[in-house]
């Protein structure tokens, strides 16, 4: 009896011993192992290992053995850092598509705006990125602008010429800014008339007259434009 309870302490003993070896952190499976996920480092095993506890594993193992360790297949820290790579190329550039669209949506804004003659920046998760396109957008949209103003000033001038009445044509009714360039182009043109009209009478009269006199034309642009004319044909006749 004594001779058994020595045993049956020794062997109790042993089993502790072995256990406390292989023990750490992590529930084993029906096959008494687990794959090693967590400071594998410190317990002499790689990342993704497979490995058996006390000894599980396989039903003809002696019962002396405590514990083997066998690899699973599991992401290696080659395929790690592989794989941690691509998602860096993934998210830089996911990250360079919407700092390219943020500019895109700046720009548009600002060849709105420019056009328009207004200021209206808004905001984005990539300001800097927009604050270019916007920047960009609002000069283009400016220039584009003052094209269409002198396009609709010419279109004026010459609805004036074929002696069109001034209504503005629909193209620049939705622009204050073409409509006014039209109608300035319209009046500009009975304004040139106007001013043929008496710097031919000024240049007509430099030949009769010896001195200049001012007419009473009850109009200062009237005096002015006559005497412009006045004044060349005196000048052409002293050449």
């Amino acid at each position: 009896m004594k001779k058994s309870k020595i045993l049956l302490s020794t062997a109790l003993i042993m089993a502790l011993s072995t256990s406390s070896v292989y023990a750490h952190p992590g529930r084993t499976d029906g096959n008494g192992g687990h794959t090693c996920r967590t400071n594998c480092a410190s317990w002499g095993l790689e990342y993704g290992e497979y490995h058996y506890h006390n000894g599980g594993g396989s039903s003809s193992s002696s019962s002396s053995s405590s514990s083997s360790t066998v690899k699973k297949s599991g992401p290696s820290a080659k395929e790690i850092e592989a794989r941690k790579a691509k998602q860096a190329k993934e998210a830089a550039a996911k990250k360079a598509k919407q700092v390219a669209q943020a500019e895109q949506d700046g720009y548009a804004d600002g060849l709105k705006d420019g056009y328009n003659g207004t200021s209206n920046i808004g905001t984005s998760k990539y300001q800097g990125a927009y604050n270019k396109g916007y920047k960009k957008g609002f000069a283009n949209g400016e220039l584009k602008l003052l094209n269409d103003k002198n396009k609709a000033y010419r279109a004026g001038y010459a609805a004036a010429q074929k002696g069109k009445s001034a209504v503005v044509p629909t193209a620049y009714q939705t622009n204050t800014t073409l409509s006014t360039s039209f109608l300035q182009g319209f009046e500009r043109y009975a304004i040139d008339v106007e001013k043929q009209k008496y710097y031919e009478m000024g240049y007509k009269d430099s030949f009769t007259m010896d001195k200049y006199k001012v007419l009473d034309f009850n109009n200062e642009n009237h005096i002015r434009w006559y005497k412009e004319g006045f004044d060349a044909g005196k000048k052409e006749q002293a050449a």
